[in-house]
């Protein structure tokens, strides 16, 4: 799924960067942002074609935010892949449509197969 728009959602600067670095080196459209609000606004411009959603945010919770997308008209058929340290997020998104789990800390050959198995 070359050229494919994802949006990171990631509070944890590092991380974030290391995500953002590995997707856009294998070509993927990346960009990341650190809060829900930041999110938010940055789907004024345009809808992606995959989510990241950290769990634990500053503002928020992302599994909150996967139930609000899987809800919407405009976001429900895209896929969303759940990353935290915290394993409530694997029962949470066994629950939704297209939406996977990861725990951190991950494997980068890990997050790249959950990746391109909710992709397809």
């Amino acid at each position: 799924m070359l050229g494919m728009k994802i949006y990171i959602l990631e509070d944890n600067l590092a991380i974030a960067q290391l995500v953002l670095l590995l997707l856009k080196r294998r070509g993927y459209e990346a960009y990341a942002f650190h809060s829900i609000s930041s999110l938010i606004k940055g789907l004024d411009n345009a809808a992606p074609d995959f989510f990241v959603l950290d769990i634990m945010l500053p503002d928020g919770n992302g599994v909150d935010l996967a139930k609000s997308f899987k809800g919407s008209e405009k976001f429900k058929n895209i896929p969303i892949l759940l990353m935290s340290a915290n394993v409530d997020g694997v029962a949470e998104s066994q629950k939704l449509h297209k939406v996977g789990y990861i725990a951190k800390p991950f494997d980068i050959k890990d997050f790249m197969n959950s990746l391109e198995l909710l992709s397809n």
